[in-house]
C-alpha cells in the first residue's frame, strides 16, 4: 500500500464515526477529540446555559459547576497534547472553540454558585437574627396567621378590646422590622421548616397586610358574640322550660325593652369596631329582632305556669337588705327564706370560716311585663371571737325566671 493510501485510511474511517473528527491525521487525535468529547459529555438546562442559577435550581447549578471544575481542565489538558500537525484540523480547532465555552460557562457558573453559597450563609444568618429578635412577637403572628387557613374564625380568644389592640400593634412592629433592618427577608428553604413560626417571609406578608386582619379579626369577634346572644335567644324561642325556667340575667335586661338586645350587642361590639377606625355597619344586628319577638313569645306561653318556691321561713333583717338593694323604680312583690337556720362552711381543718343563708325574691321592673324571680345569698364572715361579722348587701343570682307576680 503506497503512502498516499495509508495517509487516507484514517481520514476515511472518521467520517463514519466521528464527523468533523475526518479531517484528523492521525489515530492518536482521533482518539484524544474521542476522550474529550466524553469529558465534555454535560447536559445543560437552556436556562443554565448563560451562568445563571434558575429559582429552585441551586443544587443542579452546583454540581453542574462542580463538574465543569473537573472535566473542562482534563478536557483542556487532553487538547494541548494533541501533536502540533493536527491543531490546525478543523475538527481540533471546533473543539477548542468548545472547550472555551465550556470554559467560560464554567468561570461564570461557578461565579454564581460562590455567590449563592454567600447569600445562602447571609440568608441563614438573618434567618435565626430575625427569628431570634422577633421571637417575643410569635404567638401573635401565629394567631393571626390562623386566618389564612379559616378566614371566617374568630381569633381573639375572648380577650378585651384592648388587649386585642396590643396584639395589632405587634404587627405593626413587626411590619417596622421587616421593611428596614430585615428588608426582603424570605422563607429560607432548610430552616423555615413549613412552618409559620419559623418563616420570616410569611410574617412579614401578614404584617404588610395588618390592616386587612385585623379588620378580618374585628368582624369575625363581633360576629361571634352576636352568635352567642343569637343562639341563646333561640334557645329561649324553642326550648323556654329548659332550667326550670331560668333565664341568664342579660337576657332579662336586654328583653326588658324592645331595642335592648341590639343594646346589648352594640355596647359589647363598638370598641371592638373602635380598634380598626370603623362604626357599626348599619343594619348590622337587624336579625335579632325576630328572634326577640319569638323569644318573648315563647315566655309568655311558661310564665303563667311557674310558680314561687315553696320557703316557708322569713328573716326580717335579711330580707330588708334585699329590698333595700333593689334598683330604684323596681317594685319588689315577695321574699323569703328557703331555710330556718345558717349553713356553716369550714375549711380544712374543721374551722368555720363563714355562715350564709339563701332565699327569693319576686319583683316587678317597670318595661317588663312578667315578675322575675331570683335566689340570693347572704353570707357572714367569722370573726376570732366565734361570732360573725354581719353583711350589708346580699348577693342575687345571675339566673332568672320570668313568672306571674303572684
Amino acid at each position: 500500500m503506497s503512502h498516499r493510501l495509508r495517509s487516507l485510511l484514517p481520514i476515511a474511517l472518521s467520517v463514519g464515526l466521528f464527523g468533523d473528527v475526518a479531517f484528523a491525521d492521525s489515530i492518536a487525535t482521533q482518539r484524544a477529540l474521542r476522550n474529550i468529547e466524553i469529558a465534555l459529555n454535560l447536559t445543560i438546562p437552556d436556562a443554565m446555559k448563560a451562568g445563571e442559577i434558575p429559582p429552585g435550581k441551586e443544587f443542579e447549578a452546583k454540581v453542574l459547576a462542580k463538574d465543569l471544575a473537573e472535566r473542562v481542565p482534563r478536557a483542556r489538558g487532553m487538547l494541548d497534547r494533541i501533536e502540533e500537525a493536527d491543531k490546525t484540523s478543523p475538527a481540533v480547532v471546533a473543539m477548542g472553540k468548545r472547550i472555551d465555552e465550556a470554559d467560560q460557562l464554567r468561570e461564570k457558573l461557578g461565579a454564581a454558585v460562590g455567590a449563592q453559597t454567600a447569600n445562602a450563609e447571609e440568608a441563614k444568618a438573618r434567618h435565626f437574627a430575625f427569628i431570634h429578635e422577633l421571637k417575643v412577637h410569635e404567638p401573635t403572628i401565629v394567631k393571626f396567621g390562623e386566618l389564612l387557613k379559616d378566614h371566617d374564625r374568630d381569633i381573639s380568644g375572648n380577650v378585651s378590646p384592648e388587649s386585642f389592640k396590643k396584639a395589632i400593634d405587634e404587627l405593626g412592629v413587626v411590619n417596622d422590622a421587616c421593611t428596614t433592618k430585615y428588608a426582603g427577608i424570605q422563607n429560607h428553604p432548610t430552616y423555615s421548616l413549613h412552618m409559620l413560626a419559623t418563616s420570616p417571609g410569611d410574617w412579614c406578608k401578614i404584617a404588610a397586610q395588618r390592616d386587612t386582619y385585623a379588620h378580618r379579626a374585628v368582624v369575625n369577634r363581633v360576629q361571634a358574640l352576636a352568635a352567642f346572644r343569637m343562639k341563646s335567644l333561640q334557645e329561649v324561642a324553642k326550648t323556654p322550660e329548659k332550667n326550670d325556667g331560668y333565664l341568664m340575667n342579660w337576657i332579662v335586661g336586654a328583653l326588658s325593652e324592645p331595642e335592648g338586645v341590639k343594646q346589648q350587642l352594640t355596647q359589647e361590639t363598638k370598641p371592638w369596631f373602635a380598634i380598626v377606625g370603623k362604626e357599626i355597619p348599619e343594619g348590622f344586628f337587624a336579625p335579632v329582632d325576630a328572634l326577640v319577638q319569638e323569644a318573648l313569645a315563647a315566655i309568655d306561653r311558661t310564665a303563667p305556669k311557674w310558680l314561687y318556691p315553696e320557703d316557708r321561713f322569713h328573716d326580717a333583717r335579711i330580707e330588708g337588705i334585699v329590698h333595700r338593694q333593689m334598683a330604684s323604680g323596681v317594685r319588689v312583690v315577695r321574699t323569703s327564706m328557703a331555710s330556718e337556720g345558717w349553713t356553716l362552711t369550714k375549711n380544712r381543718f374543721g374551722i368555720v370560716i363563714d355562715r350564709y343563708r339563701t332565699g327569693h325574691v319576686l319583683f316587678k321592673m317597670p318595661k317588663l311585663k312578667w315578675c322575675s324571680l331570683r335566689e340570693f345569698t347572704y353570707l357572714e364572715q367569722a370573726l376570732n371571737n366565734g361570732s360573725f361579722q354581719p353583711a350589708s348587701t346580699a348577693t342575687t343570682s345571675e339566673a332568672v325566671r320570668f313568672q306571674a307576680c303572684k
